[in-house]
């Protein structure tokens, strides 16, 4: 026989690989295959005229959507168990696992266009109780990848059992500390994705719940009040900066630019013009 148990357990590890690229994902695909054949030879029997497409779809077979995601989640699971917690007995088990998901990907997309009818979707917050078993899934494939490179591969033979005791135990928990680690600096959602739930959640109380605007008035202590009145005043002088810019350019008083850009005199500072008026006179008067 062999003299580690490494070489038996790739060779099992292939043949898995090698059975989900084949035929797994075959009966994936044979199996809904004929159950839509069957049940549309049943329901067309006896039929004379061409299928109109609503009949076309009615014949299709329901897509359970509870169900299918069960089956789907527990399949990607179980692939994701054998890659992980065996990496070490076969590396290129990551490649047979992306070869064996491109092939499912393009089986699940002829069964949703021409054997399911189309699924209603339904909103989620996340994928649920499955998150938790790919992280104990992850963990777990470090304590059985470590023990596998300490005790059980020949690369270590040099070393006395204590120690490579203490080097599966640093290198365990050197790679579960990274792993919480990134998990903790990663956040689950993006900013761009954060700010537009941060907006929903506040439409969505203002439209729907009914939730009052805040109240500039009410201020903490040491900080202004914010009042309208402030805020007309706070833009008519910003109105007035403009319109003295303008006054500079054209080489003309105050009143002149105001006039011209009020001509009927609805001006809102009449106490410009006057004041304005005012100053030319008494200039006028000085002179003389």
């Amino acid at each position: 026989g062999a003299p580690t148990c490494m070489t038996p357990l790739s060779l099992n590890i292939a043949i898995i690989f090698g059975t989900r690229i084949t035929l797994t994902n075959f009966l994936d695909l044979a199996i809904p295959y004929y159950t839509y054949t069957k049940k549309r030879e049943t329901e067309t029997k006896g039929a004379f005229s061409e299928l109109t497409r609503p009949e076309e779809d009615y014949l299709l077979m329901p897509y359970d959507i509870i169900v299918e995601s069960i089956k789907d989640y527990a399949d990607t699971a179980n692939q994701f168990g054998f890659m992980t917690l065996f990496i070490t007995a076969l590396p290129i088990a990551c490649f047979f696992a992306l070869a064996s998901n491109c092939i499912k990907t393009k089986i699940s997309r002829f069964k949703m266009f021409h054997l399911y009818q189309r699924p209603v979707p339904r909103g989620a917050q996340d994928i649920g109780n499955w998150q938790d078993i790919f992280a104990l899934i992850s963990t777990f494939a470090v304590i059985t990848n470590g023990a596998m490179i300490c005790f059980t591969m020949d690369v270590l033979d040099h070393y006395t059992l204590f120690g490579r005791s203490w080097i599966f135990i640093g290198f365990q928990w050197t790679l579960i500390s990274a792993q919480y680690m990134l998990a903790a600096f990663i956040p689950d959602e993006s900013l761009d994705v954060n700010i537009q739930n941060r907006r929903a959640e506040f439409i969505t109380s203002k439209l729907i719940d009914g939730v009052a605007d805040e109240d500039y008035e009410q201020q903490p202590d040491g900080v202004p009040k914010i009042t309208a009145e402030m805020i007309k005043e706070d833009a008519e002088s910003k109105i007035i900066k403009r319109l003295l810019n303008k006054k500079h350019k054209r080489g003309g008083e105050l009143k002149d630019v105001i006039v011209g850009n009020y001509p009927r005199g609805n001006s809102p500072w009449p106490n410009v013009i006057s004041s304005n008026t005012s100053r030319k006179s008494n200039v006028s008067n000085t002179k003389n």
